[in-house]
C-alpha cells in the first residue's frame, strides 16, 4: 500500500504538470481535484477485491483443461497493437501465425513473476525450435500506471535479460478490451495462452501452475507442432 501512495503522489504531480489550461485560479483547483480523484478511483476499482482472493487462494479459481480446445471452439487471440521493449512495433494477431506460442499476459509485477513459472519449464522444453515463439504481454491498465509508463519501460529494461525485450511487450492502448477478451479469472495474478500457427488460443491457465497443468502445457505444444 505503501508504493501505491507513493506512486499515487508521483501521478498526481505529473497529471498536474500534464494537464495545465488555461483558466482562472479557481477553475484550475477544480480540475486539480478532478484529476487527483480520478486517479485514485483507478487505483482502487477492482483492485482490493482481486487482492484479497490472491491472499486467500492465490487467485486460482479452476485448474486448466487437460487438453486442447477444438479448433472450432478456440478464439482468436484479441487484437494488440504495441512496441516491444526493443521498440520493435508488432500487431497481434498476425505475429503469431505460423508459430505455435506461449504468450504471458499480466497486469502487476506479481502476475508476472507466476507467468514465470510457466514460462521457464516452456522454454526448457522448446527454447530455439523454430516453429516455437514466446510472447510477454504486460498491461499498463490504470490511469496512475500509464503516466509511469516510460519510468516501467526503464525499469524492465534493467531488471529483465536483454534477449527478451525483443518480445516482451508494454500495452497502454485499448487495454480494457484486452482484458475483457482475455481474462475470466483474478487481474492481479499470471495469466497464460497456448496459441497455434493460425492465432487461435488451444489451452489457458492461470495463478501458479501445478504439475499436471505444466505437464499439459508441453504435451499440448508438442500436439500443435
Amino acid at each position: 500500500m505503501l508504493v501505491v501512495r507513493k506512486a499515487f503522489r508521483r501521478a498526481c504531480k505529473t497529471n498536474h504538470a500534464a494537464g495545465l489550461f488555461s483558466g482562472t485560479k479557481e477553475e484550475r483547483k477544480e480540475e486539480r481535484v478532478r484529476r487527483r480523484q480520478e486517479v485514485w478511483n483507478e487505483v482502487n476499482k477492482g483492485y482490493f477485491a482481486d487482492f484479497h482472493e490472491f491472499r486467500k487462494n492465490g487467485g486460482k479459481r479452476y485448474e486448466a483443461p487437460s487438453q486442447l480446445c477444438t479448433r472450432a471452439e478456440a478464439k482468436p487471440f484479441p487484437r494488440v497493437s504495441a512496441s516491444t521493449l526493443s521498440g520493435t512495433k508488432v500487431e497481434f494477431p498476425q505475429q503469431l501465425c505460423g508459430h505455435v506460442s506461449l504468450v504471458t499476459v499480466s497486469l502487476r509485477a506479481i502476475g508476472m513473476n507466476i507467468n514465470e513459472l510457466y514460462r521457464q519449464p516452456f522454454v526448457k522444453a522448446f527454447g530455439g525450435h523454430p516453429m516455437i515463439s514466446v510472447w510477454e504481454i504486460s498491461l499498463v491498465e490504470m490511469l496512475l500506471y500509464r503516466m509511469l509508463s516510460r519510468w516501467l519501460e526503464a525499469n524492465l529494461k534493467k531488471q529483465l535479460p536483454t534477449d527478451r525485450h525483443c518480445s516482451f511487450i508494454s500495452c497502454t492502448s485499448e487495454t480494457a478490451r484486452i482484458k475483457k477478451e482475455l481474462f475470466t479469472g483474478n487481474s492481479i495474478t499470471g495469466h497464460v495462452y497456448l496459441v497455434d500457427k493460425e492465432g487461435l488460443i488451444r489451452w489457458r491457465a492461470h495463478a501458479k501452475p501445478t504439475d499436471r497443468e505444466l505437464k499439459v502445457m508441453l504435451d499440448c505444444t508438442q500436439q500443435l507442432l
